[in-house]
């Protein structure tokens, strides 16, 4: 009922955006994530439709709904 993302990519990458639409064929997710530092040690910020999140407990629902997640990649804190 939930969908979680963990973006793993190379540290080269700046950030990517993507689209997807869940297997239910309603929810549609929009994600950025953002690798400014060149760093991808861990996420450091996380928004859900615009309202900041904890990066760990981010949850994106799985509602029929469009749905849009920025993602910041950095060092660990």
């Amino acid at each position: 009922d939930t969908l979680r993302i963990r973006p793993c990519v190379p540290d080269e990458w700046s950030g990517f955006e993507m689209r997807l639409r869940m297997p239910d064929g309603r929810t549609r997710v929009a994600i950025e994530v953002s690798n400014p530092d060149r760093c991808t040690a861990a996420v450091v910020a996380a928004t859900l439709d615009g309202v900041a999140s904890d990066a760990e407990a981010l949850r994106i629902p799985l509602d029929g709904g469009l749905h849009r997640v920025a993602i910041g990649l950095g060092a660990a804190r």
